[in-house]
């Protein structure tokens, strides 16, 4: 017995919907195809690390510390 059946104290069945209008036979409700996102979360490091690098470096450039 799940919790809801004991809370409400009725037997629950499995429900099944079922769409009869042809309201939505227009459109496609099918599964698409799966998303593929592209990872470039290492380019990203990359990119932002060698910034802070070159912006340090030019600051002390700036200031004759090197």
């Amino acid at each position: 017995m799940s919790l809801l059946e004991l809370n409400y104290k009725k037997k629950l069945f499995p429900l099944i919907a079922e769409n009869n209008s042809n309201l939505l036979k227009g459109y496609n409700l099918k599964k698409t195809e799966k998303i593929k996102l592209p990872n470039n979360h290492l380019q990203y490091a990359l990119t932002w690390y060698s910034l802070c690098f070159v912006i340090i470096i030019a600051f002390l450039v700036y200031r004759k510390k090197i």
